[in-house]
């Protein structure tokens, strides 16, 4: 007796139907590594696609932008900090020179890794322009400080207490955290979002040329 698997001992033989049972589940086991293949090459694309490439995608715009803005601020408070500390130049000048370093820093990155349509083709004027959206920046988060240190703090409008300090009165909210801090997050999230709208939507287009 010899049966399909070409095994020729009956009781060894274990027919056609172990057969196509042994293929089915080969074919399962290949089909699963294939498509495991699939989805991890797909996953690796769209890793890749958030840091290299050209994109139009608002969300991979918004995500490189978390990076730009982040090392932005370093260079600005670094240079600040440097000058001040190290040079003993005076911390508004200071200030002033480290903001232009850090916003020459955010141009250079955006332009180059972010933003690629410019709908102003003088690269001067654009940095103008893009320098103004900053400034505009600067004076949103200036204003909100102001808000935060004056008739929020002024008023306990979040609750918490005032003291005197060394002759000056501090207003202070919750855990020994003054108003201003609070208005300083506040800004840096607001200024964050207008920068990256403002030079997205109003400087740079969405469609390529």
């Amino acid at each position: 007796f010899q049966a399909e698997d070409g095994i020729r001992d009956f009781c060894l033989s274990r027919g056609l139907g172990d057969v196509y049972k042994r293929q089915k589940l080969y074919n399962s086991l290949v089909w699963k590594k294939q498509h495991c293949f699939a989805v991890r090459k797909e996953n690796y694309m769209k890793i890749k696609s958030l840091f290299v490439g050209d994109t139009d995608n608002t969300f991979i715009q918004f995500f490189r932008y978390c990076f730009v803005g982040g090392f932005a601020f370093v260079v600005d408070f670094g240079v600040m900090t440097l000058l001040t500390e190290v040079f003993s130049v005076y911390p508004v000048v200071s200030s002033t020179v480290s903001f232009v370093a850090g916003l020459l820093v955010n141009y250079l990155l955006s332009t180059f890794w972010i933003f690629k349509n410019s709908k102003i083709k003088n690269r001067f004027a654009e940095f103008l322009a893009f320098a103004l959206i900053g400034v505009i920046g600067l004076g949103i988060n200036a204003a909100i400080i102001w808000l935060f240190q004056n008739p929020l703090a002024t008023g306990l409008v979040f609750g918490g207490e005032s003291a005197v300090v060394n002759g000056e009165t501090k207003y202070f909210w919750l855990w020994g955290i003054q108003y201003y801090h609070i208005g300083k997050i506040v800004s840096t999230v607001v200024v964050f979002l207008w920068n990256f709208c403002g030079r997205k939507f109003i400087l740079f287009d969405k469609s390529k040329k």
